[in-house]
C-alpha cells in the first residue's frame, strides 16, 4: 500500500498505517467519520461503532447493514466509491440489529428458571 501511495499528495484526514491490531482498529473507528473497506468483519464493526461504511465489493454477507442504511456497496473503481460515499448523506437512526447485548443474561435466566421448575 505504501509503495502504491508513495509520492501522492493525500488529504490530511487519510493516514497510511501498518496493519492494526483489533484494539487499534477499534480506536481508529472511534476517531473516524467514515469507513471504506472490503472486509466483512469491518463492515459489522463500523455498524457497531455507528460509523457509515462504504464496502468496496458488489455484494456483502451482512445485508442487514445495507438495509439499515449504515453500509453501502461500491465496486472497486474510484467513480463507484465516490458515488457510494455521496449516497451516505445523513446518518440513519441506529437500531440494534444483532440483539441488545444481554443474550447471556437471558439464557442464564432461562436455564435457572428451568432448573427451578424441575
Amino acid at each position: 500500500l505504501k509503495t502504491k501511495m508513495q509520492g501522492r499528495k493525500l488529504p490530511q484526514n487519510i493516514v497510511l498505517t501498518r496493519p492494526l491490531s483489533y484494539f487499534e482498529m477499534l480506536d481508529a473507528l472511534r476517531r473516524c467519520e467514515l469507513v471504506y473497506t472490503d472486509s466483512g468483519g469491518l463492515q459489522k464493526e463500523a455498524y457497531w461503532s455507528r460509523k457509515p461504511c462504504v464496502t468496496m465489493r458488489m455484494e456483502t454477507e451482512w445485508v442487514e447493514t445495507i438495509e439499515s442504511g449504515w453500509n453501502v456497496l461500491a465496486g472497486p473503481s474510484a467513480k463507484q466509491m465516490k458515488a457510494a460515499r455521496q449516497s451516505l448523506t445523513e446518518r440513519p437512526t441506529w437500531t440494534p440489529l444483532y440483539g441488545d447485548g444481554y443474550a447471556a443474561d437471558k439464557i442464564a435466566n432461562t436455564i435457572a428458571s428451568f432448573l427451578d421448575d424441575r
